[in-house]
C-alpha cells in the first residue's frame, strides 16, 4: 500500500482531476466521514443526508456510508465560491475508507491523501500529468 499526498498549488486547475480520483477511489458501501465548519449550515444539512451529524469542537462530523447518491453529488456539484479556495467540493473534509483504499479530501478538495496500490498510484500520476507543475505530489 502506498501513501500519496497531493496538493494543488495553482489555483485555477479545473476539477476533472478530482472527479477522476473520486470515480476510482469511492464505492458505495465505503465508510464515510464528512466534516464541515459549524457555520456551514447548508453544507452540513447536505452532508446529513448521508449519515449522522455530531458536533466536534468548531466542526460538525457526519459519519455514514457512501451511497450512489453521494457519489453522483460529488461528481456533479461544482462549487462557484472560489474566492479563497479553488473548491473541488463544497465539503471542507471528506474521509472515505474502503476495503483496500482510503481517500482524504481536505480544504475543499485542494489537498488529498490516498492510501492505494501501485496501480492506483500510476492512475493518479497519469491523471495529474496534464497539469504539469500545478500539483505537488
Amino acid at each position: 500500500m502506498k501513501n500519496v499526498w497531493i496538493e494543488m498549488v495553482y489555483n485555477r486547475v479545473p476539477r476533472d482531476w478530482w472527479t477522476a480520483i473520486i470515480r476510482r477511489f469511492v464505492s458505495t458501501g465505503d465508510a464515510l466521514e464528512i466534516r464541515c465548519w459549524r457555520e456551514e449550515e447548508q453544507e452540513t444539512a447536505a452532508a446529513s443526508r448521508y449519515g449522522t451529524p455530531t458536533e466536534d469542537g468548531g466542526e460538525v462530523s457526519v459519519r455514514g456510508v457512501v451511497t450512489a447518491e453521494l457519489i453522483d453529488e460529488l461528481l456533479a456539484d461544482a462549487p462557484e465560491d472560489k474566492e479563497i479556495y479553488n473548491k473541488m467540493t463544497k465539503y471542507f473534509t471528506i474521509n472515505i475508507e474502503g476495503a483496500d483504499r482510503r481517500l482524504g479530501s481536505y480544504h475543499y478538495g485542494t489537498q488529498m491523501n490516498l492510501d492505494c496500490s501501485d496501480e492506483d498510484l500510476a492512475f493518479v500520476l497519469d491523471t495529474l500529468r496534464p497539469y504539469g507543475d500545478s500539483f505537488v505530489v
